[in-house]
This record gives C-alpha cells, structure tokens and sequence, in this order.
C-alpha cells in the first residue's frame, strides 16, 4: 500500500465567538475574486469562507506565509492554526470562493 502524502495545512479566521459584528465586517474581503487570484500566486490551494458570523482563509502552505500574506492585506487579528490533510483530501487546485 502506497504511503499517504500529507498536505501542509495553515487556517486563519475570525467568528462571532471570537468577535462582534463589526469586527467580522472589518476582516471580510470584498474583492473575493482579486483575492482569490492573488491566494493562487502565493498557494498551491487556497478557500476562502465568509459568511454573515465568519471569515476564513484556509490554505495550503505554513502558517507564517499565510500570516504574512494577510497581514500585507491589512489583516494581522485572524485567529491562526496549522496542521496537515491527506493528499487527496485537502483543498482545491483552483481557489474557491464559497458564499
């Protein structure tokens, strides 16, 4: 049996448990596409998740590209966590936008 490749995994993100409405409004991204587009020049996978009580950006790479390549777009308070998926399993070779 062929051993499983593991994808290194990095996820910033802020909700209504870690911050008030107005918080969440100031992180969203409101160029979705012109993100994205930018995400797949950094990552091999990116997805980005808002919703009315979230926001998060889930890539694949380590955490302290994704922490960099947030903060040069203003975002530096997202929540951050890090580990690996499956190869197989993981994210999309082509961003996502998911509404």
């Amino acid at each position: 049996m062929a051993e499983e490749q593991q994808i290194p995994l990095a996820i910033a993100g802020v909700s209504h448990h870690t911050a008030n409405v107005a918080a969440i409004e100031a992180f969203r991204f409101g160029g979705e596409q012109e993100f994205l587009l930018e995400a797949a020049g950094h990552f091999s996978g990116a997805l980005l998740l808002q919703t009315c009580n979230r926001v998060e950006i889930i890539v694949e790479g380590d955490l302290d590209s994704l922490k960099s390549f947030l903060g040069k777009r203003g975002r530096e308070d997202f929540l951050y966590t890090t580990g690996s998926g499956r190869s197989g399993t993981c994210l999309p070779s082509r961003p996502v936008l998911i509404r």
